[in-house]
């Protein structure tokens, strides 16, 4: 099963209908490898998993990894008390660099992003965002629609934005 997301645009529709996404539904699943490929070479979506049907994170958060350089300066106790808080399994594992590579192995997620935040952020600050990230704000007219479009390609859903401007 390959999960695909739609990273660019306001909607998809292709393949000959095997596959269809909006910035409401980025989300989509597919068995076929070859359309797969197909969409991630056509610069529309990004490919987010292989092998078994993946796990979604909630909605406004991500998936992802712990960065090692983070966790160097903790102390070997405070590397087995965080790797037991996470479930990694660390036994038979003593040296620093062995138990923070299983706790970076692990699948973490985290809130994509603060909505509040990022609706207080200055049209320079949203720029300077949507430039470093190379987010897609083709078709939005207004910071509305350019905050929704931000919001679902760092992880948030639609419905989260919708509801923070009510």
């Amino acid at each position: 099963m390959y999960h695909l997301k739609l990273c660019k645009g306001l909607s998809y529709y292709g393949m000959d209908g095997a596959l269809k996404a909006t910035r409401k539904q980025p989300d989509v699943l597919t068995e076929d490898k070859a359309i797969a490929d197909a969409a991630v070479s056509s610069g529309f979506f990004k490919l987010f998993g292989e092998g078994e049907a993946p796990g979604f994170p909630p909605p406004g958060e991500v998936l992802g990894h712990l960065d090692p350089a983070q966790l160097e300066s903790m102390t070997i106790p405070g590397l087995k008390k965080l790797a037991g808080e996470m479930g990694v399994d660390i036994k038979g594992l003593k040296a620093k660099g062995d138990i923070i590579a299983a706790i970076v192995a692990a699948q973490v997620s985290a809130p994509a992003f603060d909505a509040e935040a990022l609706a207080a952020m200055s049209d320079e600050e949203l720029k300077a965002l949507v430039e470093e990230k190379g987010i897609d704000l083709t078709g939005c007219e207004t910071r509305e629609d350019a905050l929704e479009a931000i919001g679902v390609a760092l992880g948030g859903s639609y419905t989260m934005l919708d509801l923070m401007r009510e």
